[in-house]
């Protein structure tokens, strides 16, 4: 078994990288199979490993696999086997259930979160949920969003539910700082800043059916209390 071990890592320090290196274990395989993929590419679960061809064969830095699986966020767990002349990632991945958009200065990064709101992607979109909510940096603490916008996020949920018709046209909803959100539909240069209550997004709904109908969209429409403001 342990001679059968040996021969089957075929471990051993090979030239990846010259000079002051970090340590190599590298294996020798004839492919590589990837076991578990649903959201994620190949591409993805190989990035940053050192590997070349060899012949037929392929030279696997086993370090530098290892390294690149703790590293993603995207996966809950991984395992690299050997069997025959393959080796056999099986990796389980986070599931996405939500989207979002960082901005970042003049630049708006996706990013996924998982069902309890941690960050498990960003600049990659695996599953394109919406709505989008807008994000700030002061939104996201220790990889994951704060308590206020996890309540936003459980509010789109009940949204989901009592409008759903709306809640597939609303692409974008950001918080505007002042405990009000701005929401923004498909197809519509309209956006609507309303409190965060789900009664008002069937006034939403309802508004919104009324300015298609009439085929008149104001820049913006404010929604607070009993009324509705509106600015060409």
């Amino acid at each position: 078994m342990r001679a059968r071990a040996s021969l089957m890592l075929a471990a051993a320090i090979c030239a990846f990288l010259p000079g002051d290196a970090p340590a190599v274990q590298a294996v020798t395989v004839g492919s590589i199979e990837i076991r578990g993929l649903k959201y994620m590419t190949r591409g993805e679960i190989l990035e940053g490993v050192r590997m070349k061809a060899d012949g037929g064969a392929i030279v696997v830095d086993l370090v530098s696999l290892k390294s690149a699986l703790a590293a993603s966020r995207m996966l809950e767990r991984s395992s690299i086997d050997i069997s025959g002349n393959t080796l056999l990632i099986t990796v389980r991945e986070r599931v996405p259930a939500g989207s979002a958009l960082l901005k970042n200065g003049n630049d708006m990064i996706p990013l996924e979160l998982d069902r309890r709101g941690a960050v498990i992607s960003a600049r990659r979109v695996h599953a394109l949920i919406r709505p989008l909510v807008v994000l700030r940096e002061k939104d996201i603490v220790n990889g994951a969003i704060t308590p206020e916008i996890a309540g936003l996020y459980r509010l789109l949920g009940r949204v989901r539910t009592l409008c759903p018709s709306l809640y597939r046209e609303m692409t974008e909803v950001e918080p505007d700082g002042r405990g009000m959100i701005l929401v923004r539909l498909r197809g519509r240069k309209t956006e609507y800043l309303l409190e965060q209550e789900p009664a008002q997004f069937l006034r939403l709904q309802y508004l919104a059916g009324h300015l298609d109908m009439k085929k008149t969209h104001a820049r913006h429409v404010t929604l607070a209390g009993a009324g509705a403001l509106v600015r060409q």
